[in-house]
C-alpha cells in the first residue's frame, strides 16, 4: 500500500491481537507458567490454543496478567505462600505486615497472612527495603520521600504495634485504608484504564482471544492496505465494509480511518493544518473567561480512572490545549460539557492537532452532530424527538412504558446523543461505534439506539419500577463485550439514510414549533389570569369606596 502513518506508539501499550505469529516476541518462561496456571485451573483454553494469543497479547504486562488471574482463580500452582517473594505478593493482592525482628535488623521482614488458620509464614526480603520496594512494578506508586521521611529499616515499626505509622513505606502502597498493612493493586486495560468489573474484564480477553476475530481482522488489515495511501476520500469500499462488520476498525488502522472517512483530514488540509492549530494556540489570551472556567473544572472530571489523564501527563495537557483551540476557532459555540470525552478519546489515537480537526467536524460538521452544542441544544432536542418517534414506529410499547414509569425517552438516551456513547458502554464497545459513526454520520447513532432499545424491550415492558428499569439498562450495556452484533442489527433492521433523517426532522420540527407554540399561549394565559388574579383586590376595593361615597355622599 506503500507508505502508510501507524497509530502513536506511545498511546498503544500492547500488542495487536491480528498481529502474525512472528510478529510480538514473548519471554517463554512467561508462556511456560502461563500455560501451567490454566492447565490447572482451566484446562479447555489451553487446548483450544489460546495461550500463545494471551501471551502476545499481555506482552510487557505479564505481572499485571498474573496478578488478575491469581485473585480470580487463586495461587499459581507449584507457588505457594511460602516460595512467593515481596514483589509476587504486591502483585497477587496477598496481604502484607512488616515487622522487625532483632534491635537493628539488615533486612525487611515480610509475613504472609494465609488463608486458612495456619500459621503465619515468614520470608526475608532480598536486600535493604530500598531495593525491595524499587522492583515494584510501575503499575504501584512509590512511597514519597520528598517529605523528609526516612526508609531505612531501623525506623520501620511493626504494623501490628501502630496501624498508622506514617514512617512505614508500606502504607503509602496502600489504596484502600481498611488496614495499614494491606496493599492494593490497581490492574489497568491497555489504555490505562483501571479494571473494575472482573467478570466483564475475563469476557473481554476472551471475546479478544477469539480465533474467528482474529482472522477477520487479518482479512480487514489487507483490505485496508490495499487502499490509497493518504486519499482523503472520505467514501469507504463495500467489500471493506463488509469486513468491518465482522470485525470493525483494527487499532493500528485507526488513528488513518477515523481522521479520512469523517471528513477531517481533508477539512484539516483546507485550512492550514497543524500549523493553523499552534497559530490558534499561539495566543491563549483570546479565550474567554467563562471557557477557560468551564474547562478547568472538566479537565478534572474527564476519565479520572486512566493514568493518561492525570495531573502531569502529557495527553491531560494535550486534552487543555485541543478544547482552547476550538473554543478561539468556535467563539460563536464556546466550551459545552461533552466534549471533554469526546476529545480524551480522540487523543487515545490521535494527534493533537489531528483531534481538534476532528473535534470541530463532530461538533460543526453536517454529517456529525452540527448544532448539539450550541445555547439551548435545540438541534439535540430535535434528535431526541425524531428518535421518539421511530421508537413508537418500530419498537411499540417501549415508551408508553417509559411514561409508565415516570421516564422520558429524551433523559434517558441524553448521554447516548451529546457523549456518543462514551461512559454508557465498555470502552472497547465504544470504541467500534465509534468506527461506523465515523463511516455513516450522524444516523448511526440513532441505528444504534434503536438496536439496543429492541434488546431491551422484553425487559421494558416486564419491569414496573424506575430504579430496576435504570439499573437494568446500565447493567445491559456495561455487558456488552462484542458489539459487532449491536451493530450489524443496527445497520440491517434499523438503518437509516441522510434523506430520511432530514424528512424526520422537517415533521418533528413543525410537531415541535407547534407544540412550542402551544405551551407559549398557555403560559401567557397563565400570566394574564395572575395578573388578573393580582389587580382583582385592587378593583374591588375601589368599587367599595365608591359605594360607600354614594350612600353617605357629603354632608351639607
Amino acid at each position: 500500500m506503500g507508505e502508510r502513518r501507524r497509530a502513536r506508539p506511545r498511546r498503544m501499550t500492547a500488542v495487536t491481537v491480528a498481529a502474525s505469529d512472528g510478529d510480538a516476541p514473548f519471554d517463554p518462561a512467561w508462556k511456560e507458567r502461563l500455560t501451567a496456571f490454566y492447565n490447572h485451573y482451566l484446562p479447555e483454553v489451553v487446548q483450544s490454543g489460546r495461550v500463545d494469543l494471551m501471551a502476545r497479547q499481555y506482552h510487557g504486562r505479564e505481572r499485571a496478567l498474573f496478578a488478575r488471574l491469581q485473585q480470580h482463580f487463586g495461587p499459581e500452582p507449584g507457588r505457594g505462600v511460602s516460595d512467593m517473594t515481596p514483589v509476587s505478593a504486591c502483585l497477587s493482592g496477598t496481604p502484607l505486615r512488616a515487622s522487625i525482628v532483632g534491635p537493628a535488623p539488615d533486612a525487611l521482614k515480610v509475613s504472609f497472612a494465609g488463608p486458612g488458620p495456619e500459621p503465619i509464614k515468614k520470608v526475608s526480603s532480598v536486600g535493604p527495603p530500598t531495593s525491595s520496594f524499587a522492583s515494584v512494578p510501575s503499575e504501584l506508586p512509590q512511597p514519597p520521600a520528598a517529605d523528609g521521611a526516612d526508609l531505612s529499616a531501623d525506623n520501620l515499626v511493626d504494623a501490628s504495634a501502630s496501624q498508622d505509622a506514617p514512617t512505614s513505606p508500606l502504607k503509602y502502597h496502600s489504596r484502600r485504608r481498611r488496614r495499614a498493612s494491606t496493599i492494593q493493586v490497581n490492574v489497568r486495560d491497555k489504555y490505562g484504564f483501571i479494571v473494575e468489573d472482573d467478570d466483564v474484564h475475563e469476557l473481554l480477553a476472551h471475546h479478544e482471544a477469539s480465533p474467528a476475530r482474529n482472522a477477520a481482522l487479518r482479512d480487514t488489515c489487507a483490505a485496508v492496505e490495499a487502499l490509497p495511501p493518504a486519499s482523503d476520500d472520505p467514501t469507504v469500499p463495500a467489500a471493506l465494509h463488509d469486513l468491518l462488520l465482522e470485525s470493525g476498525i483494527p487499532e493500528d488502522y485507526r488513528q488513518e480511518l477515523w481522521f479520512r472517512c469523517s471528513g477531517a483530514r481533508r477539512v484539516a488540509a483546507e485550512r492550514g493544518g497543524r500549523e493553523r492549530y499552534l497559530e490558534l494556540l499561539a495566543d491563549k489570551s483570546k479565550l474567554s473567561a467563562q471557557c477557560k472556567i468551564d474547562i478547568d473544572k472538566d479537565m478534572d472530571r474527564t476519565f479520572p480512572t486512566c493514568k493518561q489523564f492525570e495531573r502531569g501527563e502529557s495527553t491531560r495537557e494535550e486534552l487543555y490545549d485541543v478544547l482552547t483551540a476550538f473554543c478561539i476557532e468556535h467563539e460563536d459555540i464556546g466550551y459545552c460539557q461533552g466534549m471533554n470525552f469526546i476529545a480524551g478519546i480522540l487523543l487515545l489515537y490521535l494527534d493533537d492537532w489531528e483531534a481538534f480537526f476532528l473535534l470541530c467536524e463532530i461538533v460543526n460538521g453536517k454529517k456529525f452532530n452540527e448544532g448539539y452544542y450550541r445555547m439551548g441544544l435545540a438541534m439535540m432536542h430535535l434528535d431526541q424527538a425524531v428518535l421518539k418517534k421511530l421508537v413508537v414506529e418500530k419498537l411499540p410499547g417501549v415508551v408508553e412504558k417509559l411514561e409508565e414509569v415516570n421516564l422520558n425517552l429524551e433523559a434517558l438516551v441524553v448521554k447516548w446523543f451529546l457523549c456518543i456513547f462514551v461512559d454508557s458502554f465498555p470502552l472497547q464497545t465504544t470504541l467500534v461505534l465509534w468506527d461506523f459513526y465515523f463511516i455513516h454520520g450522524i444516523p448511526f447513532i440513532f441505528s444504534a439506539c434503536l438496536a439496543f432499545l429492541a434488546q431491551l424491550r422484553e425487559k421494558f415492558l416486564a419491569t414496573d419500577d424506575l430504579g430496576l428499569l435504570m439499573m437494568m439498562v446500565r447493567k445491559e450495556a456495561s455487558l456488552i463485550i462484542d458489539p459487532l452484533p449491536l451493530v450489524r442489527a443496527a445497520m440491517k433492521d434499523y438503518a437509516l439514510t441522510g434523506e430520511e433523517l432530514a424528512r424526520l426532522r422537517g415533521v418533528c420540527k413543525e410537531e415541535c414549533d407547534r407544540e412550542k407554540a402551544e405551551t407559549e399561549r398557555r403560559r401567557e394565559e397563565m400570566r394574564r389570569r395572575r395578573e388578573e388574579a393580582a389587580q382583582a383586590p385592587q378593583e374591588q376595593e375601589a368599587k367599595d369606596a365608591k359605594k360607600k361615597r354614594k350612600f353617605f355622599g357629603r354632608r351639607k
